[in-house]
């Protein structure tokens, strides 16, 4: 896969899902991505009208970090709420850092892929609404999204349409 090459989403009931790779320090499965995304929006009980994912380098999202939320350093993943006012339809766009997911797949042990999934998960619950502003609040957050994974693995190891 090209640094840049694009997955246009087809659209269907759940709306337009896009992923675009802008890295080339892991592999991306684009139609996984897209099925967890999918994924999430189901379980949640939530109807998708666009989501763009797009995996960057340590790089880019340090830029991105300065630049939208006054932070230095790198971050794991951002999300941006796009949706219109009173909207009941996810809109929004998840940034998330391959090199982020190398250091802390390490460190905690897991898979480089399925750390990328847990920030992908990760944004998107927060374009859900979840919040992760106190120690209650990501504990809660954290178990959900590890609830998420694992049952969309269980799914997709089936080899069942996920």
């Amino acid at each position: 896969m090209n640094v840049g090459e694009e997955s246009e989403g087809k659209p269907s009931k759940q709306g337009k899902i896009t992923i675009s790779n802008r890295q080339e320090v892991i592999p991306i499965d684009k139609r996984l991505l897209q099925r967890l995304v999918k994924y999430v929006a189901d379980e949640e009980g939530c109807r998708i009208l666009s989501i763009d994912v797009a995996i960057v380098s340590a790089d880019e999202i340090e830029r991105l970090n300065r630049k939208y939320l006054n932070r230095e350093g790198i971050t794991d993943v951002m999300s941006f709420d796009l949706s219109e006012v009173g909207s009941d339809e996810l809109d929004g766009q998840i940034v998330v850092c391959a090199d982020a997911a190398v250091v802390q797949s390490k460190h905690y042990g897991l898979d480089v892929q399925d750390e990328l999934m847990l920030y992908v998960i990760h944004g998107l619950l927060h374009l859900i609404g979840y919040d992760d502003i106190s120690a209650d609040l990501a504990g809660k957050m954290r178990v959900r999204q590890k609830q998420i994974l694992e049952n969309f693995k269980k799914l997709c190891g089936q080899g069942e349409n996920c």
